[in-house]
């Protein structure tokens, strides 16, 4: 359904200005950009919940279906909703690593950074290459006051994607936060060659 396809998709597309994102809303009329603005991201979000409503109630036991709502109740910033539906769908897939990716992304808005840790821990058990997770757990960590441990998951985010411009900004503030000032000038310079300024992070779909 097209309300499914647009939250999907614009996870790609919706700029969330709080350091922690991988999201989808847009396909369709969104993304032809015949749906103006706010208001009709709003509508796709909407119809997109409804789908995920019916198809939960043909098939409880359909994790995607859970995680992917979830991420329309992340865009509509229900935090609590969102954490709902990735508790049932771990619970569904314990195994699945983007579950709970995603919902350490939900406890990190919401403020709870130590829970925000535990689960990119398990996000990271059940898949050790993922350098998002590392990113944002390093995030997580920096909040807590926690640098070292972050500088270390920011250095493994970057061993896995050479190119994650985050990463490197992230890094760079760090090193500012512990006084490395050469090296929290010299990330910075380095994520500006990889990536234009604003560019947004995203939410994952399932």
């Amino acid at each position: 359904p097209d309300g499914i396809q647009a939250v999907q998709q614009a996870v790609l597309l919706v700029r969330v200005q709080i350091e922690f994102d991988h999201l989808a809303v847009g396909a369709g009329d969104f993304l032809s950009g015949q749906i103006d603005g706010e208001a009709g991201a709003a509508r796709e979000v909407d119809r997109a919940i409804e789908d995920f409503d019916k198809t939960i109630s043909l098939d409880g036991d359909n994790s995607d279906a859970y995680a992917n709502r979830a991420l329309a109740w992340r865009l509509r910033e229900d935090y609590d909703r969102a954490i709902a539906d990735l508790n049932r769908a771990v619970e569904l897939k314990p195994d699945e690593s983007v579950a709970y990716y995603n919902r350490g992304l939900a406890y990190a808005h919401k403020g709870n950074h130590s829970q925000a840790i535990a689960d990119y821990d398990k996000a990271i058990a059940n898949n050790p290459e993922d350098a998002e997770a590392y990113n944002n757990r390093g995030l997580a960590l920096a909040r807590t006051g926690n640098y070292d441990r972050a500088l270390a998951d920011y250095d493994r985010a970057i061993e896995i994607n050479p190119k994650y411009a985050e990463a490197y900004n992230n890094r760079g503030l760090a090193h500012y936060r512990t006084g490395s000032l050469a090296a929290a000038l010299d990330d910075p310079v380095r994520a500006g060659t990889l990536l234009p300024a604003g560019s947004p992070q995203r939410s994952k779909a399932r």
